[in-house]
């Protein structure tokens, strides 16, 4: 029923080098865990940042081709297209007359994505959120003009 003396501390040996050894196969887990869980976190960071990139990026194009239909048809000539603003533009709007601009804010900065058009551009209202708008193309004698309506 008891053990002896001699035994118990054998006893108590084994369980301290048990307990020590699942330490250590725990702390040698987290070793192997850490770059990976770093790694899977940057990588999403990148994504997120393709991602936006991407979406900006095909927003332009869809705006610089519109309104190139709507320009080459003449004056007072419409096209309605709906646009998806992402999250994290910090800017939109318009330089020289000329040229499209939107900012984002990424993970490794701000970076700037624009359109140059062939002729002028004027707005009757700017988008200052991100989101959903249908944009209004009108054709002018000597450009195009283009009204933002946020969608909600």
């Amino acid at each position: 029923m008891f053990m002896n003396v001699k035994k118990r501390k054998n006893y108590a040996m084994l369980l301290s080098q048990a307990s020590l050894e699942f330490l250590i196969i725990v702390g040698m887990g987290m070793l192997i865990l850490l770059p990976i869980i770093y790694l899977s976190i940057e990588y999403k960071t990148d994504i997120s940042d393709i991602r936006s990139a991407i979406m900006i990026k095909d927003t332009l194009k869809e705006i610089k081709i519109n309104s190139m239909s709507v320009y080459n048809q003449g004056t007072n000539s419409k096209k309605t297209i709906y646009i998806i603003l992402p999250s994290n533009m910090e800017y939109f709007g318009i330089e020289n007359n000329r040229f499209i601009v939107i900012r984002a804010r990424m993970s490794y900065g701000e970076e700037d994505f624009f359109i140059d058009l062939p002729f002028n551009i004027s707005f009757s209202s700017l988008p200052n959120t991100y989101g959903r708008y249908k944009l209004i193309i009108t054709s002018l004698e000597d450009g195009v003009k283009y009204d933002f309506v946020k969608l909600s």
